[in-house]
């Protein structure tokens, strides 16, 4: 597979997935507060997809962002 990424690059790129472990969110704002907001910027949100996921990762959807340990707001 040697040089696909530069014969391919937006296959290539279309693979790659970057998560900062320096977010800014909102500390003050509750999960479920974030989901909803998020939820906004995307007209196919399935919600109880969302909220099967956030039992999943066991998150406390009233707990806010600034409770939440660094690996939990990465679940978030």
């Amino acid at each position: 597979m040697s040089g696909s990424s530069v014969t391919h690059p937006v296959g290539v790129l279309g693979r790659i997935g970057y998560l900062s472990e320096n977010r800014d969110l909102p500390g003050f704002i509750k999960i479920n507060e974030f989901m909803t907001y998020n939820a906004a910027f995307y007209p196919h949100w399935d919600h109880q997809f969302a909220g099967e996921l956030a039992a999943t990762f066991d998150l406390n959807s009233t707990d806010t962002l600034v409770s939440l340990s660094q690996g939990q707001r990465a679940r978030v």
